[in-house]
């Protein structure tokens, strides 16, 4: 994404997720590619033609009265096939705003649902569009300040689901996990909305509640948390010295932001300024974002000119182009250095993660992540709304594809799978302590091997961890340094 457009951005949620931070409520985990100036305006063309089953001809108006004037189609309509299927939802459009019972109808909501239905038939999570007030707030959120709950969210296999929640927010502290699906927003079944939807109605002002109905995998049954949102400030860089001689870096970083790069700089120097005897780079529950600043990131601790990753948009790699480092700040380039992974690193993290790991810069430690390895092209247009789409998937240096592996197309014959229902069971209402009690061996996030970067090391940190405020993934990266192994 280039940060000093105005006009055209790219995205990586999560989402997410989403993630929704994101004024949403929650985060969208996501990636973005090299930036494309974009505008539309509408341009008048001839009126419409025949609308409705007499055959009468019809000349829709706005709310005020004013006509609506057709709008030229674009250069790819000059097939004929599109010219007619334009025609019929120009047609359609006339016919509402003539026939509709509870006409007037509110065009402009008409339009950016029609966009909206656009991108969902593409059947892809990643690929869609935000009315500009869903803009706004993501645009805000992303920042690192907003009144929600803290969570990153995406839509993974058709549903929205949490990547992360963020530290120190209502949903980690009420014990909300990653890979936990969202059925219900205030009892409002939410499983065919997307993420920015979903992200919507959980966001709200500080000290309001909101109930969330979640079904978590592995569980029968869905249950409720009722959360109560709050001004939530996320930095994207926190530095702390951790080991038996405090002599051990260890950088959370949060969100691939505007804030990123300059509080990662600053506290590279301040590694520099101690003599640190390593790095522990934490990008646990990081939702992803920025490509440029995760390849700032990457020129920090890989060589100039180094290839930080592949763009493909075929699924055999036959386009691939490469993609540099940005070297444009301190360089630590011999310094010990272990990267911190769990299901909820997303999209720019695993871009960092994997490069690092291919270049055997780095010692991956942690749980297989998240799995996100598509860029979007951002496109802001002049009315504030924002379109999404997915324009290639990236490979680590080595070409590996994180993305989930395909599976085969179901056969017209055969019985698809069911998705998850939600039916309002205000019975099953627990309280945030009462969500969180399992406990046990298993990982807090569910890996799942079909997707994602596998870690060098492979550390779990189960629900009891965090009950016990027990960090085995920190202390193993702190052992890791301390002897080389």
């Amino acid at each position: 994404m280039n940060r000093g457009s105005k006009t055209a951005i790219y995205v990586l949620l999560v989402v997410v997720m989403v993630l929704g931070a994101y004024g949403l409520g929650f985060a969208t985990p996501y990636i973005t590619g090299q930036a494309r100036q974009a505008t539309v305006s509408p341009s008048p063309g001839a009126n419409g033609t025949t609308a409705g089953n007499q055959g009468q001809q019809a000349t829709p108006t706005t709310q005020n009265g004013a006509p609506i004037a057709k709008p030229d189609l674009p250069a790819a309509a000059e097939d004929k096939n599109i010219q007619q299927q334009f025609d019929t939802f120009w047609k359609t459009f006339q016919a509402i705003n003539e026939d509709y019972y509870y006409r007037p109808v509110d065009n402009e909501q008409m339009i950016y649902g029609a966009t909206k239905g656009m991108f969902e038939s593409l059947g892809d999570d990643f690929s869609t569009f935000l009315t500009p007030a869903e803009n706004e707030v993501v645009q805000s959120s992303f920042e690192g300040n907003f009144e929600g709950v803290g969570m990153y969210i995406e839509r993974r296999d058709d549903l929205p689901t949490v990547v992360a929640p963020i530290p120190n927010t209502p949903a980690e502290r009420a014990g909300v996990r990653a890979k936990d699906i969202i059925l219900a927003v205030d009892g409002r079944d939410v499983t065919q909305m997307s993420t920015d939807e979903v992200a919507s109605l959980v966001r709200g002002t500080a000290g309001t509640q909101v109930r969330i109905t979640f079904l978590r995998p592995g569980q029968s049954q869905p249950f409720d948390v009722v959360l109560t949102r709050e001004r939530i400030e996320v930095p994207a860089v926190t530095l702390t010295f951790v080991g038996d001689e405090s002599n051990i870096a260890h950088i959370e970083v949060t969100r691939f932001n505007d804030k990123t790069t300059p509080e990662l700089d600053e506290a590279l120097r301040e590694v520099q300024s101690k003599n640190a005897k390593g790095i522990i780079l934490d990008l646990r529950n990081n939702g992803g974002g920025y490509v440029p600043t995760a390849l700032e990131m990457l020129g920090r601790f890989l060589p100039e000119g180094t290839v930080g990753f592949y763009e493909s948009r075929k699924a055999d790699g036959s386009d691939d182009r490469p993609q540099t480092v940005i070297s444009n700040g301190p360089k630590l380039l011999d310094i010990p250095l272990t990267v911190l992974i769990n299901g909820g690193s997303a999209s720019a993290s695993e871009l960092v993660a994997g490069a690092l790991q291919d270049y055997e810069r780095a010692t991956l430690i942690g749980e297989q992540s998240f799995g996100k390895g598509s860029e979007q092209h951002v496109y802001t247009w002049d009315d504030g709304s924002q379109a999404r789409i997915t324009f290639a998937h990236w490979l680590t240096p080595k070409k590996r594809d994180i993305n989930p592996k395909q599976t085969p197309t179901p056969g017209p014959n055969d019985t698809p799978e069911p998705l998850p229902t939600f039916t309002p069971t205000p019975s099953s209402t627990q309280e945030p302590a009462a969500a969180t009690a399992t406990a046990g061996a298993q990982p807090l996030i569910q890996s799942l091997d079909d997707r994602g970067l596998t870690p060098d090391v492979v550390v779990v940190r189960t629900q009891k961890d965090y009950e016990d405020d027990v960090d085995p993934q920190l202390n193993r990266a702190i052992e890791f340094i301390q002897i080389g192994q």
